[in-house]
């Protein structure tokens, strides 16, 4: 520092006019880098950000004893006071802001508007938002129509932090709340519902009996905020290609629950539990779907914003929030919350040591910069999940087939014998793939995993950290037993993580059998008709859905419409 400088800091304090005191950034603009786990057992180390805010605190130090001023004298340390023993009062150090939870939701980036308005501008989106043909893009032909002509009335809906309304939409007309119980601290929420509700679920019960997806679109024209039937309709029309009348739908349900929040229901503080019970079902399918979508639209940062609200609502994750989440957070820049949710443990165990996270960690610290770090921490990855390496070099390297490189490397004892007998990891490992195998598609990413793949299968010297990789071998049996059955069977399914969504053509629409999994509906047990009207009957109803057997026909109704 030099005399000029000391001079003009001499004279800042003389004036003794203490700046205003400024707000701690916020957990999502300074989040500090954690170092990752450098064994299965110990996974939070002191990392290079803390260390070198050490150095620069002993560097203000040296400044101000160097100018002769007495540190106590400080604005910010007269901040906070206690009584010394002799009465007086001594200095002690401020009290620091509680730093946010890592799960706690970014308000300004959580709905997709606001990112599509940082991506192309507030003009563009709204002269999207202004073309009739796009804002009535899911309605009805007779109310795009109406629109069209000038001729349609919209009433102006309360915005909500999720969704935004569409003008034609009709206004909530309830039929569900939310609830709190238990203590304000520690509240749980959940979702009730009135008797007029109950008795329309009964109507999309007979509805989804039928099998006729007609039926359901009749009752969403009386019932238009019914959660179950906007669920099923979203599935039906995504399957179908039709991707802005799907939208539409998951909206609007998503609307709908917004709308019945509980005024004490927060999801900014990332501690609103939501019990996964049957009536709290939907708004956990509609945000994992809605999850999805925003990322097939490339909006990322939203999706990790809806992830982490899914998180939050419930620490067990009924929806597999934790498989995706490291994936959009790596999309969307975040890379500093990947090493901090990989650090963090569940009601899983160890987010670390999941096949997603010990890549995606790998992944993060490369793109921090940490070059030796993530060049470690992806040998750890390996040496752990061997099997997972095989399948993502399948996906990665497409239909062309293994390179000689990878095919001589693969082709190694540590790869070629490497098996698992459990199918709770061969399932996690599918997911991860389907996934993630976009972020190590490029060229040189795929060249800097082989190099970590050679080192894990060539050299005998132990780890960075001075395990073997007998100790990773042994860290994944003792997480991953045998199994002959998934533990996530009927839970997680890898084409629900895929970003390609299967389409069914229209004609093949009519008379489909929607279970579950499309829109929390229940299955249709096949068992129970066989027992009930024999094989032929089960028969001629998946030909002929529409058909009532073992019902008299209605002869005199059929009569009294042709006198008609």
């Amino acid at each position: 520092m030099s005399g000029r400088q000391l001079n003009r800091l001499r004279q800042q304090l003389a004036q003794q006019e203490p700046e205003p005191a400024t707000d701690p950034p916020s957990s999502e603009e300074e989040e500090e880098e954690d170092s990752g786990p450098s064994n299965p057992f110990a996974l939070l180390q002191d990392s290079p950000s803390k260390r070198q805010q050490a150095r620069e605190e002993e560097d203000i130090d040296k400044v101000l004893a160097e100018l002769g001023i007495d540190q106590s004298t400080t604005p910010a340390h007269n901040s906070t006071s206690a009584p010394s023993p002799d009465g007086s009062q001594a200095p002690t150090r401020p009290t620091a802001a509680p730093a946010k939870p890592l799960l706690a939701v970014n308000m300004r980036v959580l709905k997709a508007s606001d990112e599509l308005k940082r991506m192309f501008g507030a003009a563009a989106v709204r002269e999207d938002a202004e073309d009739a043909g796009a804002a009535y893009a899911g309605a009805s032909r007779r109310i795009r129509r109406l629109a069209a002509r000038g001729l349609l009335r919209t009433q102006k809906l309360k915005p909500g932090v999720l969704i935004d309304p569409g003008e034609h939409w009709p206004p909530f007309d309830g039929g569900f709340t939310m609830e709190a119980r238990g203590p304000t601290a520690s509240q749980t929420f959940s979702y009730v519902y009135s008797a007029g509700y109950q008795a329309v679920q009964e109507l999309y019960k007979r509805c989804q009996a039928s099998h006729d997806p007609n039926a359901v679109a009749a009752l969403l024209h009386t019932a238009p905020y019914h959660l179950d039937a906007l669920l099923t309709m979203y599935d039906l029309n995504r399957a179908m290609g039709e991707n802005a009348a799907a939208d539409e739908m998951l909206h609007r349900c998503l609307y709908a629950l917004e709308m019945a929040w509980h005024p004490s229901f927060s999801p900014a503080t990332g501690n609103s539990h939501v019990d996964y019970s049957e009536g709290n079902l939907p708004l956990f399918l509609a945000l994992s779907q809605y999850a999805q979508c925003l990322s097939r639209r490339g909006l990322h940062r939203s999706a990790l914003e809806v992830s982490k609200l899914l998180l939050g609502l419930n620490s067990e994750d009924p929806t597999g929030a934790r498989f995706s989440i490291d994936y959009y957070a790596l999309r969307a820049g975040q890379h500093r919350l990947v090493l901090g949710l990989a650090a963090q443990g569940g009601a899983g165990g160890s987010m670390a040591l999941f096949p997603n996270f010990a890549f995606s960690s790998a992944l993060a610290r490369r793109a921090l910069g940490a070059g030796g770090e993530a060049d470690d921490a992806l040998l750890r990855a390996v040496a752990t999940f061997p099997t997972a390496v095989t399948a993502l070099v399948a996906r990665a390297e497409g239909r062309g087939g293994r390179t000689p490189a990878w095919a001589q490397t693969l082709g190694r004892p540590f790869f070629a014998q490497a098996a698992s007998d459990s199918a709770t990891l061969d399932h996690l490992v599918e997911v991860f793939v389907e996934r993630q195998h976009l972020l190590w598609k490029p060229p040189a990413v795929l060249e800097w995993l082989h190099g970590q793949c050679e080192r894990a299968a060539t050299s005998d010297a132990p780890l960075p950290d001075g395990l073997s990789r007998g100790d990773w071998a042994a860290a994944r049996e003792a997480a991953y037993p045998p199994c002959a059955v998934s533990a996530y069977r009927g839970v997680l399914r890898a084409a629900d993580f895929s970003d390609a969504v299967a389409r069914l053509p229209p004609e093949e629409v009519h008379g489909l059998g929607l279970g579950a999994g499309n829109g929390g509906l229940e299955d249709l047990d096949l068992a129970d008709e066989l027992a009930e009207g024999g094989t032929l009957r089960a028969l001629l109803r998946s030909f002929l859905p529409w058909l009532n057997a073992g019902e008299q026909p209605d002869y005199e109704g059929a009569e009294e419409e042709e006198r008609e």
